[in-house]
């Protein structure tokens, strides 16, 4: 009797299955390059996580992959990141599923602000980014002397000389009427006293406005003017591309990389980053899944995985070959002026040619 009891226990063991974790609910939000719905193919019927495709889809395919749990990928119901309005006082989006327990990870282009960091847990951030500025890209450079002056208006132009003009102007005269300038050659201004007084606040002018002026006057700009305003990203870009130049779109700089590597590739960006910020798996406070979670990123992180990502969904897809889609104003000054300096020694070498003799027309 004891010898079959035994036989028992040990044949109950040997069929025992380990507990399977269950599956977790994935918040997310569609957003263009990181999470879209995969097309339809002629004959295949999509279901769960199969319907939907991109960044945000393979890294939560790691994620539970390394945590060795299973899931099932949901699309935030109000289809909001996750804000906290006066009027009702509770966080929306996926936030707020989060907060509600409705979810139990949101794996999407999230934010990681202070605010949010008070009411769920962040990971380390799987991407950095930033706000950009996109535009239409300008018209191909033409040849002839007059289009040295093509990236400033004739104003611009005209206030620049008068501002290198009279700066000199002061400082030679300061140089002239300092009695340490006197005995100095009169082409060193810098090295009386006034003059480098002078020239230091000249510097700390540059540098105050530079960093703070252009985004008050941006900022001022589209406060007093609604209609530049957009509703979506998609209607951003339209707005870009029928602008003739005249319009820019600030934008988060993954979404605008994929975009200007779209027909009819006439957009860029300009310029550095506006600000930087990154984009972090959420849990719920006190979630068991949290810490495991952040190893998890920060491991895929050391491994290379989220820049193999990048160059799969926002690199590789691009349509523009090897087209820059990335403005630089001074590359663009040096270019047309190298194609007008190219174009003079050019006609210069072919006259020289014609006047030899035995030269044919």
């Amino acid at each position: 009797m004891n010898k079959l009891l035994l036989l028992f226990v040990v044949l109950l063991s040997a069929t025992q299955v380990v507990p399977h974790r269950p599956t977790k609910i994935v918040t997310s939000v569609l957003a263009e390059g990181f999470l879209e719905e995969r097309p339809a193919e002629p004959g295949v019927v999509l279901s769960g996580n199969d319907r939907y495709m991109g960044y945000i889809k393979d890294l939560a395919d790691a994620i539970a992959d390394r945590l060795n749990i299973t899931y099932s990928l949901r699309l935030v119901k109000d289809g909001y990141y996750g804000t906290r309005p006066l009027s009702t006082g509770r966080w929306n989006g996926m936030i707020g599923e989060l907060v509600a327990n409705e979810s139990d990870i949101a794996i999407a282009p999230l934010t990681i602000t202070a605010q949010r960091e008070r009411v769920v847990a962040f990971s380390q951030p799987f991407l950095m980014t930033g706000i950009t500025v996109m535009m239409k890209k300008p018209t191909p450079l033409t040849s002839g002397v007059s289009s040295v002056m093509d990236p400033f208006s004739c104003g611009l132009w005209a206030l620049i000389g008068l501002s290198y003009a009279s700066v000199w102007v002061i400082l030679y005269a300061i140089s002239r009427l300092s009695t340490a300038g006197k005995h100095e050659s009169e082409t060193n201004c810098r090295s009386s006293i006034s003059g480098r007084i002078l020239w230091t606040v000249c510097g700390l002018f540059t540098i105050i406005n530079s960093k703070h002026e252009v985004y008050s006057r941006m900022w001022r700009h589209m406060n007093s003017n609604p209609n530049s305003m957009v509703n979506s990203y998609s209607e951003g870009f339209q707005r870009v591309r029928e602008s003739g130049g005249k319009y820019a779109f600030l934008m988060e700089e993954a979404s605008s990389h994929l975009i200007n590597g779209q027909m009819p590739c006439d957009t860029m960006t300009v310029g550095r980053l506006i600000d930087t910020k990154g984009y972090g798996v959420a849990t719920p406070k006190g979630s068991p899944l949290s810490d495991e979670i952040n190893f998890v990123v920060l491991k895929l992180k050391e491994e290379g995985f989220m820049t193999t990502l990048a160059e799969k969904w926002w690199q590789k897809t691009s349509q523009c070959g090897s087209m820059n889609s990335h403005f630089n104003p001074w590359t663009h000054i040096y270019d047309t002026m190298k194609a007008n300096v190219d174009k003079t020694v050019n006609g210069l070498v072919s006259q020289n040619d014609l006047q030899k003799p035995g030269a044919e027309c």
